[in-house]
């Protein structure tokens, strides 16, 4: 997510992304705690936002290549921001993200 994206701009939507390659969690049941991790990141940089706002920008959880311990995450992240900065959309998030 962008966080100096509008929320209002008709252009360009926020989305925010979860990149799951343990998938040890229902990714869904994160989604309360990435609201409130996103609304930390607001009042740390000075802007008001209310909760009911970012709870409507969408999360997408994509397919990604598993992992198949926990000792190569950092690897995994690796991948993923090379794959993400080669295949993300240009435009709006919602429009036909793929998976990994």
């Amino acid at each position: 997510m962008q966080l100096g994206a509008s929320f209002d701009s008709d252009i360009e939507k926020p989305c925010m992304l979860l990149l799951d390659s343990l998938l040890s969690i229902g990714a869904r049941s994160l989604e309360v705690h990435i609201i409130s991790f996103v609304m930390d990141i607001y009042k740390a940089i000075g802007r008001e936002v209310d909760k009911d706002i970012i709870a409507q920008i969408p999360l997408h959880v994509p397919k990604v290549p598993q992992q198949k311990n926990g000792e190569e995450c950092g690897i995994f992240i690796l991948y993923f921001i090379h794959l993400f900065m080669r295949d993300a959309p240009k435009s709006e998030c919602s429009k036909g993200y793929l998976d990994f």
